[in-house]
């Protein structure tokens, strides 16, 4: 069936159309350069940037800037947390054109230029109508969401160009050749959705608008031809996800996970109102935005309420609603905004995928308006100039700030200058961009899982976001971060958006150059993560100096004078051996000072004093009369006995500076219940 519409006649020429086309996809070109050039560079292109020059430097698309993050294992090898076309193409731009973040901006402007085009043929074939077509394109090349994330070095902009292609392949040879049209627009779609997910927004736009226009004419075959490119996509897909499919499934949880907050629960309610406030308000300037970022942003409001206005004219007038064009276009943009707001997590820069076609709601109403009468295309040449001058002057006026140029540079500049080789950084992945991914790492938990600290921290808005993530859902992590930030380092640099910390001389370096960690931040990690699993990496990396040597020279103050060593183990940086039984029961002791602290007893001195009478036998003082059991109820860890020595050299050689609170009973109490916490249910041999 063909498209038809009584108040969108066909218009114009070919060289018109062209012209006109070539004008929008000019002005697209301009405000997204300026956008490119002066935007300072987002974590995600960092990310997305380290598999890509892995694969062309090292032969494998692995994220080693993430190394084995907690919850993305293999991730330094392999990157299965998303999708692969993207990071593929942009190895080969990288191998042509040379690793950049300007080249990587220019790639996605390029497909935002294909995303345009097919815009333009979309809503030509939908409404019949050129001149809603070239307004509807050029309403999108000038709008902020657009040209800000189509910029980007994302793979978003890639996805909904090649989604859009998919839709405008099949309007526009569905007449000609069904089954081609069928089958080319399916390649496309399934190029999207390997690009990133959301490419499954314009599989169900393609599906709508085949069922909408060729429900009868459909075969069978039509059907099982279109699955090809997906089942071609699946194998090549599988056969990388084969090398190692538990990191895939490990990765991909992890990102479920992650994206659902935890919380796998349906709840309609709440998923509009978090697509209203933590999408739309976001991105129109009514909810929080990025520092650096100034001028009347709350103006970008009036392009959402346009669209809005646009979308009750196409469904309040009694004309548009009967319109066939307008009927699909509606169902189509319903369609995708029904998917984004029960599935999809709430960003900003995934309206990408459905600003256009709000662009296109709003040129057919501007339109319609505009041929009303000599009132209503005033009111239509008005609101068309407020819209251009709001979307255009907020991306002329953020590229004059230059966030590029005022704050990134000059912060990677000094990291650079400071970055010796075997030195360490720290930062946000993006931060590669300024001196290179070879040295850098991206992790906000600062080496709570990695065990390294490094040499520069790099602290920008992104971390702070992290940090305060740590607070609220992992407060054990968020303490390590804080006091190691306020313990180990020193703040060298603070300017505007990032803040540069450099490590104390004598701090453990994270270097592998430098061999076994220091125990300060090994027991401090064990103190904050309480988990079995932390103990376990911590006696793994330290081996004999704190877990071995410790309780050997414990033993060795303990042990009866005289006595012969029997299984000689030589301490580390000790003199003398210590037998193997006096060991073993220096790591009971050790077990049930723990387990004494974990008993639940809120008397601090009662959980000692009973720890005394249980154990303190076992060590005596070369046949004194006198016991460690001998310790007075109350009696302050300061006063002696096994109990004090352990703690009061943990504290002096693990725990640095908090020796100054050891006097603290609340303190000692806190230490006991941590270390049982995070090493309850290990077996010590």
């Amino acid at each position: 069936m063909k498209l038809s519409s009584p108040i969108m006649p066909a218009f114009g020429r070919r060289g018109a159309v062209l012209a006109e086309l070539a004008l929008v996809l000019l002005a697209y070109c301009g405000l997204a350069s300026l956008t490119a050039a002066s935007r300072r560079p987002a974590p995600d292109e960092g990310l997305f940037a380290s598999p890509a020059i892995t694969l062309i430097t090292k032969g494998y698309m692995g994220t080693p800037i993430r190394g084995s993050s907690a919850g993305l294992p293999g991730l330094e090898r392999r990157t299965y947390w998303v999708m692969p076309l993207h990071l593929v193409l942009l190895a080969g731009w990288y191998k042509v054109f040379g690793i950049g973040l300007l080249q990587m901006r220019l790639l996605s402007i390029l497909w935002g230029m294909v995303g345009l085009v097919a815009l333009f043929t979309l809503v030509w074939k939908l409404t019949r109508d050129v001149r809603s077509a070239a307004l509807a394109a050029a309403l999108t090349a000038t709008d902020f969401v657009y040209v800000t994330f189509s910029s980007s070095g994302r793979m978003d902009g890639m996805a909904a160009a090649l989604g859009f292609a998919g839709l405008a392949v099949y309007c526009s040879l569905r007449e000609r050749n069904l089954p081609r049209a069928i089958l080319l627009g399916h390649i496309l779609v399934a190029a999207a959705i390997f690009t990133h997910p959301n490419g499954i927004l314009f599989f169900a736009g393609l599906m709508f608008l085949t069922i909408a226009l060729d429900r009868r004419r459909i075969r069978f075959a039509y059907l099982a031809a279109s699955s090809t490119p997906y089942l071609a996509g699946a194998a090549a897909w599988g056969w990388y996800i084969s090398q190692a499919p538990r990191n895939f499934v490990a990765q991909m949880w992890s990102q479920i996970r992650e994206k659902s907050g935890g919380n796998l629960a349906f709840s309609p309610l709440e998923f509009i109102r978090r697509e209203v406030v933590n999408r739309y308000l976001v991105a129109y300037g009514l909810g929080p935005h990025s520092s650096g970022v100034a001028g009347p942003v709350a103006l970008k409001a009036i392009v959402l309420a346009a669209y809005v206005a646009a979308a009750l004219v196409l469904l309040g007038n009694r004309e548009l609603r009967r319109s066939r064009g307008c009927q699909l276009l509606l169902g189509l943009t319903g369609l995708v905004f029904a998917i984004m707001t029960f599935f999809n997590e709430k960003l900003t820069y995934y309206l990408l995928n459905i600003t256009p076609l709000y662009s296109a709601i709003l040129a057919v109403a501007m339109l319609w308006l505009y041929r009303r009468g000599r009132v209503a295309r005033a009111a239509a040449v008005l609101s068309f100039a407020v819209v251009l001058a709001v979307q255009t002057g907020g991306l002329i006026l953020r590229s004059r700030l230059n966030l590029y140029a005022r704050q990134f540079i000059p912060a990677a500049e000094f990291v650079k200058h400071r970055l010796h080789p075997g030195m360490m950084v720290v930062a946000s992945a993006d931060f590669g961009f300024g001196i290179g991914f070879d040295q850098l790492t991206d992790d906000g938990t600062l080496g709570f899982y990695s065990h390294k600290l490094p040499d520069l921290i790099v602290v920008d808005e992104t971390y702070l976001d992290v940090f305060d993530g740590h607070r609220r859902q992992r407060p054990a992590i968020y303490r390590y971060v804080s006091r190691t930030l306020r313990e180990d380092y020193t703040l060298i640099y603070d300017h505007e958006y990032y803040r540069v910390y450099e490590r104390r001389p004598g701090e453990p370096s994270g270097s592998p150059d430098h061999g076994v960690q220091s125990g300060q931040m090994l027991i401090r990690r064990a103190r904050e993560q309480r988990r079995v699993d932390c103990f376990q990496s911590a006696r793994r990396h330290v081996q004999t100096e704190v877990f071995v040597d410790e309780p050997a020279r414990i033993a060795r103050q303990f042990r009866a004078p005289g006595r012969l060593a029997d299984e000689p183990i030589q301490g580390q940086g000790q003199a003398g051996n210590v037998s193997r039984a006096e060991e073993q029961s220096c790591f009971a002791v050790c077990h049930q000072l723990r387990i004494a602290a974990h008993s639940g007893s809120h008397d601090a001195a009662s959980t000692r004093h009973g720890f005394h009478q249980r154990i303190g036998k076992r060590f005596r003082q070369g046949g004194q009369d006198e016991d460690i059991d001998a310790a007075e109820p109350g009696r302050d860890i300061r006063g002696g006995g096994l109990e004090n020595t352990v703690l009061k050299d943990a504290q002096r050689r693990s725990l640095g500076a908090e020796a100054r609170l050891a006097g603290s009973a609340a303190y000692n109490s806190e230490l006991y219940a941590s270390l049982s916490r995070a090493d309850q249910g290990e077996r010590l041999q």
